[in-house]
């Protein structure tokens, strides 16, 4: 799975590196640092079907409100640090816990319907798929305070943030929603 992650994200990033070869687009680096962000957003999300595999199987609830807060405290002191305001950092991780919750769901519903795949070993949600998404939750407080220092077009914003959150099934109208709340984030 992570192999797959590192070769999807690379091709990602290459094709993007070709769409925005000439400089009438905003800063190479503008665009950079938004699909980065918007690479680590995907990974993140991506994560969530083995999230939900393990509780599926430990026939463990989606929803863990004391997990979501720790995860908000945690994200909202590293956006503090970060130089950024806890209250629309606050939204915007709230945003990703419902998605999360979101694809959970929809992947418990899937394997109510067709059955969980007997082959499928789900990786331990406290010693591997937790730890993961601490370093990927540090790296997006960081990608925020590059792009909020720079300047690019709602419109450029949305055709990134379209072209990389491909996790199953997430909408369009979910990507939109993701990306309002990245732009609502403040300094």
């Amino acid at each position: 799975m992570k192999i797959k992650l590192i070769v999807s994200t690379f091709v990602i990033l290459t094709c993007l590196s070709f769409v925005y070869a000439d400089n009438s687009t905003p800063s190479t680096n503008s665009v950079k640092n938004f699909t980065n962000l918007c690479v680590l957003l995907n990974n993140r999300l991506k994560l969530m079907k083995e999230v939900a595999a393990y509780k599926y199987i430990n026939k463990l609830p989606i929803e863990d409100r004391n997990r979501e807060k720790i995860v908000l405290n945690a994200s909202i002191k590293k956006a503090i640090k970060e130089g950024l305001q806890p209250a629309s950092v606050k939204s915007f991780f709230s945003t990703q816990i419902e998605l999360s919750k979101y694809i959970q769901n929809q992947w418990f519903l899937k394997w109510d319907t067709t059955g969980f795949p007997k082959e499928y070993i789900p990786m331990n949600l406290k010693h591997e798929i937790r730890p993961k998404l601490i370093i990927i939750g540090d790296e997006i407080v960081k990608s925020i305070k590059q792009i909020k220092d720079e300047k690019i077009e709602y419109a450029e914003q949305k055709i990134i943030i379209n072209k990389i959150i491909n996790t199953k099934f997430i909408t369009a109208t979910q990507k939109e929603k993701l990306l309002q709340a990245i732009i609502t984030i403040k300094k």
